[in-house]
């Protein structure tokens, strides 16, 4: 399209000199003038035309990078996924904790990752245990 209005431009060009008109006459300026600013309009069409077939390129390429990135965490709209946020008591960190690991009666701990304080979740967690079982211990990957 670019080169069809380029074209064009060349055309008027090429009739306002076969016109002999006089490029100092009033009616000359103004013929000059306009084909002048047709010319810059064109060039400026070009260059924008350019650019959004930049961003266009761009952005396609970033929706492949998404993909890839969607498929290698398996985010293909699976909502069997549940997370609970969990503030850290002593250094307020926000942990997102799967709700799987408490799906059986057993206290677990979660250890912050920031600040590596444990929070005892569902049953209480013993200190000493007397029957030599510790609670299970969980270490949620820093986020």
């Amino acid at each position: 399209m670019e080169t069809q209005v380029r074209e064009k431009i060349a055309y008027l060009k090429g009739l306002a000199s076969g016109l002999n008109v006089d490029p100092e006459s009033r009616e000359g300026r103004l013929l000059h003038g306009f084909i002048d600013v047709l010319d810059s309009l064109s060039a400026s069409v070009e260059h924008w035309a350019a650019e959004q077939q930049d961003l266009e390129d761009y952005v396609a390429a970033m929706d492949d990078d998404l993909s890839d990135v969607e498929e290698f965490l398996d985010l293909g709209g699976e909502d069997d996924l549940s997370y609970f946020r969990l503030d850290c008591p002593e250094c307020g960190n926000v942990l997102y904790v799967d709700e799987e690991m408490f799906e059986d009666d057993d206290p677990v701990e979660i250890e912050c990752p920031e600040c590596h304080h444990r929070i005892a979740i569902g049953a209480p967690a013993k200190e000493d245990p007397a029957d030599g079982e510790t609670p299970r211990t969980r270490e949620v990957p820093p986020s």
